[in-house]
């Protein structure tokens, strides 16, 4: 064992005096610290909000061989049972159309020989089929012949194999296979490759059922939450988690007490801390700076379940990266999560209808430390996200869906 970790052992308040105070003096000793600002990019805001957003007509590009088109039928069923009420449409060769026609998995069979010697895969072909917009495209072709008719189609999200013939509006890219013997490798198989990009789809665009029916059992259980609640609620009820379990992931408490105090004073809102049992000494800390204010300060009063239940009934969830947010999320609840440079934030944003995720664009993220006292960086990621602009996600995510930005996007916004 080293010596600093002898004398400020990991997780005690020894070690975060180290890495609020001694750390970071030590480190502009010698010269180190805090990136410049030219390695500070920015917060970027990624959201996706409504209920416009969810999936209600796709089209699938099939137009293979019949091998390739038999090897699709696994895929084909994946994407049916996903969006069961979504209207799906097939485009394949006329060759394949009986094939289609009894696979069960299309509401629309179109048939169009773009794989035709004759130049018909122009894209005055499709235009002659007038098959009209779609929400959702997929190329399920995995050889590239056939990418760049997503560029003559009409489609909110398009996704399909990498390609340079793909368009630039693409949304779900998966990587090409390498062109090599792989042997026995089944997952270079057509067939696997397909349900890989099917299952893309799916995890990308589907509503997640199973998850959203696991959340509401376990709130059904949790009994009546409003009982948690002391008094009556005034105004918007904002649950906010400031902890993650790990301090590399936390706003600065300071910060989420500025947010506080506004929400109070401003929205009017009546605020609630939920968070872990081991979180209750810096929650008692965050209530300090909010003394006054009627803060409901739950941080460890409650089971899992109970908080999960709370959340449930938000009109906006406020949070670190945390288990709380992805449940937020997925309970449908407006989320508004802050997010460190740990870990590659379109791997861990929650999924939901209704969410804004803050992070910093930093040049040393992703670091994949689990440690604040690892970082020799200021925690730049989190320090660089000002009140005003969590202030202002809130603010949007009280608002009716209906008024928000029905589509993901990516704004810069300044400090």
């Amino acid at each position: 064992m080293s010596l600093r970790r002898a004398v400020f052992p990991k997780g005690t308040g020894r070690d975060r005096f180290w890495a609020a105070y001694l750390r970071p003096g030590l480190l502009r000793a010698l010269g180190h610290g805090r990136l410049p600002p030219a390695a500070v990019a920015g917060v970027g805001v990624s959201r996706s909000a409504g209920e416009d957003r969810a999936i209600r007509s796709i089209l699938i590009l099939k137009p293979d061989h019949v091998g390739d088109f038999l090897l699709a039928l696994p895929a084909f069923a994946l994407i049916r049972r996903s969006f069961p009420d979504a209207d799906i449409t097939l485009l394949c060769g006329p060759w394949n159309e009986a094939a289609a026609r009894h696979a069960g998995a299309f509401d629309r069979v179109v048939t169009v020989s773009v794989m035709a010697p004759s130049g018909a895969q122009r894209p005055a072909a499709l235009e002659r089929l007038g098959i009209g917009a779609f929400d959702l495209a997929v190329d399920l072709r995995v050889d590239e012949d056939s990418r760049h008719l997503l560029g003559h189609l009409r489609a909110r999200y398009k996704a399909g194999f990498a390609s340079v013939l793909m368009p630039d509006d693409m949304t779900l890219v998966l990587p090409q296979p390498p062109h090599q013997d792989m042997g026995a490798a089944y997952l270079q198989h057509d067939r696997a490759l397909m349900l890989q990009l099917a299952g893309a789809v799916a995890a990308r665009f589907a509503a997640a059922d199973e998850s959203v029916a696991a959340l509401e059992r376990m709130v059904a259980a949790a009994g009546d939450p409003w009982a948690l609640l002391p008094g009556r609620v005034k105004g918007p009820l904002i649950v906010v988690a400031p902890f993650s379990g790990r301090s590399i992931k936390n706003w600065p408490a300071a910060r989420f007490a500025a947010v506080i105090v506004w929400m109070v004073r401003e929205l009017g809102a009546t605020v609630v801390l939920v968070g872990r049992e081991d979180e209750r000494g810096e929650a008692a800390a965050l209530e300090r700076l909010t003394a006054g204010l009627g803060v409901h300060n739950l941080v460890g009063g409650t089971r899992l379940e109970e908080a999960f239940a709370l959340v449930a009934l938000a009109d906006v969830f406020l949070g670190n990266d945390s288990g709380l947010a992805h449940a937020a999320a997925l309970l449908r609840r407006p989320t508004v999560a802050l997010y460190a440079g740990v870990a590659p934030v379109e791997r861990w944003q929650p999924l939901g209808p209704d969410v804004t995720v803050l992070r910093t664009e930093v040049a040393c993220a992703p670091c994949g430390l689990r440690h604040l006292t690892d970082c020799v960086h200021g925690h730049a990621c989190m320090d660089a996200i000002p009140v005003g602009t969590v202030q202002a996600a809130v603010q949007a995510a009280l608002r009716p869906a209906a008024e928000r930005v029905a589509r993901a996007e990516v704004l810069a916004v300044g400090p």
